[in-house]
């Protein structure tokens, strides 16, 4: 039985497999096959490349264009400190309003996929070309997905708007030195992103070596 640290229980056995995060998809193998084929648009993005993977609202709480503002003002900060230029992506839960007010704080130079926009989604391209993930802590999947690379990962989820379940999630990451709570302190950042553990998470992974250790695959 694998159940994530972020779900309370007290019940402890030896077939209880506490993971971290989610099972995701992000591999070496699929971030090489994204490198690839992403190499003609992505490549001549100047370095460092900041990527943001923004998620939207849940049913507990709402993406508001006052958050999104915020969100797009800290990256912005962030970028000019390092020098760095922003890709983006949105999700079906951003929202055309806060989309907007977020692009509306970014610099003219970002690089964005809209929801709903013609072509292949760019996700998995931006995690493999990216030298920094931001990431908004409202999916368990797409935070758990960003750690799977071995890139520094941000995180953006104002304690507020943020569920008790994800905040473990988010606090058992961060005390494991594998992401930090991106903030307009764009110095500090930029300091403490070379501290972080890189180290790629994946639960699935976690899940398999336990299978196998028993004999049971």
């Amino acid at each position: 039985i694998a159940v994530p640290s972020h779900d309370r229980g007290d019940v402890t056995a030896a077939n209880i497999l506490r993971m971290t995060g989610s099972p995701h998809r992000v591999t070496v193998a699929r971030l090489d096959t994204a490198h690839a084929a992403w190499t003609e648009r992505l490549s001549p993005i100047s370095v460092p490349r900041i990527a943001v993977l923004v998620g939207g609202a849940t049913k507990a709480f709402p993406f508001t264009e006052a958050r999104a503002t915020e969100l797009g003002r800290s990256v912005a900060a962030l970028a000019a400190m390092l020098g760095g230029r922003v890709m983006l992506t949105t999700s079906r839960r951003t929202g055309r309003g806060a989309e907007a007010a977020l692009l509306s704080e970014l610099p003219g130079s970002v690089w964005a996929y809209r929801w709903g926009d013609a072509g292949e989604n760019p996700y998995f391209g931006l995690l493999a070309w990216a030298d920094i993930v931001v990431v908004t802590g409202d999916s368990m999947s797409m935070v758990s997905e960003a750690c799977g690379t071995e890139k520094p990962v941000l995180i953006d989820a104002p304690a507020a708007e943020t569920s008790a379940k994800h905040a473990r999630f988010h606090a058992e990451l961060i005390a494991s030195r594998r992401a930090l709570r991106l903030s307009e302190d764009a110095v500090g950042l930029s300091k403490a992103i070379s501290g972080l553990d890189t180290t790629p998470i994946n639960a699935a992974t976690d899940i398999a070596a336990a299978l196998q250790a028993r004999g049971l695959v």
